[in-house]
């Protein structure tokens, strides 16, 4: 006797009733995916059209490696550094001065990545300085020797940058006591390239002459002209100087010399390039 279908009654066949792995795929006309509830899809089983993941939380902290990706946009790089070696040496990256920090690119280490070398680069301190030398009643006649008027260009050594100095200017004036029979003050630039362990005189010395009481000089602009080129990764340093001498027959005695607007008025560099 065969059982049709006529006489099976809807919904009267019971899970009991259907031996294990009877039904085959050729059986199953269509399934919804929400009756897969255990065990793994095969990879093969996706459609490679439909995003199946919509969820991070369903892919495991550092399961992605390199080789799973194929390209990456860096518009989705949004935290942390690239490292300078991912960086493409013929791309110019830094397109906004915002991006660079103050005091960073200095022209010197501009000119050793480029390879140039500079034109004139004056710097100037307008600072006022003064110094005095002065006598004793008992001693109305001193000699105050050379002594340096303050600050010091300093010019650090680098590796790829030749300092050169052709000329310094400065303002200077003395001003020689009243009561004082003679007055004279003379003034030097002194360089030096080993850091500051020896000194060597730049240009000639400007000799005031000798004065009596009551002169004052006003302010005269004295230029020292030499030639000064360091070698490579060799600092640079320069000095302005001043000698006094104050005779009368009575003291105490006073002669007073002032600087300013200390330039090194023509200074440049040279520069090699740097590989990079």
């Amino acid at each position: 006797m065969s059982v049709t279908t006529a006489k099976i009654a809807d919904l009267n066949v019971t899970g009991a009733k259907i031996a294990d792995a009877t039904i085959t795929n050729a059986k199953i006309t269509s399934l919804d995916a929400a009756k897969i509830t255990t065990g793994y899809l095969s990879a093969s089983r996706l459609d490679a059209t439909v995003a199946y993941i919509s969820a991070t939380a369903m892919i495991a902290d550092a399961i992605i490696t390199n080789a799973k990706i194929s390209s990456l946009d860096a518009s989705k790089i949004t935290t942390g550094y690239l490292n300078a070696a991912r960086l493409d040496t013929s791309v110019a990256y830094i397109s906004q001065t915002a991006m660079i920090a103050d005091l960073v690119v200095t022209t010197p280490k501009l000119a050793a990545l480029l390879g140039i070398n500079s034109a004139s680069i004056p710097v100037l301190n307008p600072r006022e300085y003064a110094k005095a030398c002065t006598s004793t009643k008992q001693v109305p006649t001193k000699t105050c020797d050379w002594q340096t008027i303050d600050d010091i260009w300093i010019f650090d050594a680098l590796s790829t940058v030749k300092h050169q100095l052709t000329e310094c200017t400065v303002d200077v004036r003395m001003i020689v006591d009243v009561g004082a029979t003679s007055g004279q003050a003379k003034f030097k630039a002194e360089y030096s390239i080993n850091g500051g362990s020896s000194w060597i005189q730049f240009g000639s010395t400007y000799d005031f002459g000798s004065h009596s009481g009551g002169y004052d000089s006003g302010y005269v602009t004295i230029t020292f002209t030499d030639s000064v080129t360091t070698e490579l990764n060799i600092s640079l340093q320069v000095r302005l100087r001043v000698w006094m001498y104050i005779s009368g027959t009575e003291g105490p005695l006073v002669l007073d010399t002032y600087a300013k607007n200390w330039s090194l008025s023509k200074r440049a560099f040279l520069a090699q390039r740097t590989n990079i």
